[in-house]
């Protein structure tokens, strides 16, 4: 087992009580006040993967390729299969809440399901200038690893400095101490592959209408990037990435919670592994 990590989580508020409180009822209303201000401790531990993690890691995956059907399963069973390298987060009981891993896509590219993930993803650049760049990456001969990271909304921002931390020191553990000297080279990545997701704003005609007139004739208006990102280290990695391209988010389940004016997107990037020592520090400081 992993090292145990602890975080908080900041009570509910009751707010149903009613206004007009006589003096008999001071000492509740200095009780509800404290429980107001109070914070709930919470355990978060890391484990390496196993098999009874299955059920929980399918749930935080299934919209990893949007509404696609595609080899799910047997992506998980990858992902629980490499123990060495990999973590799954867990807050007082069985279900995975999180989970982090490096796959190497050179490795397991015959296998069905990181197929159907380089399908997908060709697929979705088909209309980009980073489609040769992709391509290139999927045929290389190089160690490129596929940097799998998902984790429920409420899990807190504390968490990010030892999850990555944890991800990259096993990456480096692997590279001496995995029983075989393909296994171990075969953690030498040299770039990583990030699918996220991020929001962008939607500009409408008269939305743009507006934003031309404060832009110089000659700048052109920047329709990339000015992203919100829903997981903080998304941005470090992009400010980071060689190159990145987005995609229209289909999955009904995912659009629903959709906020109005802004468009959920599929982001890929590719991090040079050079850049992973810049990223950590920013993380860390990030969060301080």
């Amino acid at each position: 087992m992993k090292n145990k990590r602890k975080g908080k989580e900041i009570a509910s508020d009751p707010s149903d009580e009613d206004d007009d409180h006589d003096a008999s009822h001071s000492s509740d209303d200095e009780e509800s006040e404290s429980d107001e201000n109070s914070t709930v401790n919470v355990d978060f531990e890391f484990f390496d993967p196993k098999p009874e993690d299955y059920h929980g890691v399918k749930l935080l995956l299934q919209n990893y390729l949007d509404d696609c059907e595609w080899d799910l399963a047997g992506f998980v069973n990858l992902i629980l299969g490499q123990t060495r390298v990999g973590t799954i987060v867990k807050a007082g009981g069985d279900d995975p809440i999180g989970l982090i891993t490096a796959l190497n896509i050179r490795r397991y590219k015959e296998l069905p399901s990181i197929q159907a993930i380089r399908d997908f993803l060709v697929k979705r650049a088909k209309n980009s200038p980073e489609l040769s760049k992709l391509q290139a990456l999927w045929q290389s001969d190089k160690n490129v690893g596929l940097l799998v990271s998902q984790r429920l909304m409420n899990v807190p921002l504390e968490l990010c400095p030892p999850l990555h931390d944890a991800i990259f020191d096993e990456i480096a553990w692997a590279t001496e101490d995995e029983p075989s000297v393909e296994l171990r080279e075969s953690f030498k990545f040299q770039q990583y592959l990030i699918q996220t997701r991020v929001y962008k704003e939607v500009r409408t005609h008269d939305t743009l209408k507006k934003k031309k007139k404060k832009v110089p004739k000659k700048q052109p208006v920047n329709e990339d990037g000015n992203f919100i990102f829903i997981k903080p280290e998304d941005e470090l990695f992009f400010q980071l990435s060689s190159w990145h391209f987005t995609f229209p988010v289909q999955a009904e389940t995912m659009l629903a919670h959709q906020t109005k004016g802004l468009q959920l997107l599929g982001l890929v990037m590719a991090v040079s592994a050079k850049q992973i020592k810049a990223f950590r520090s920013k993380l860390k400081g990030l969060v301080c």
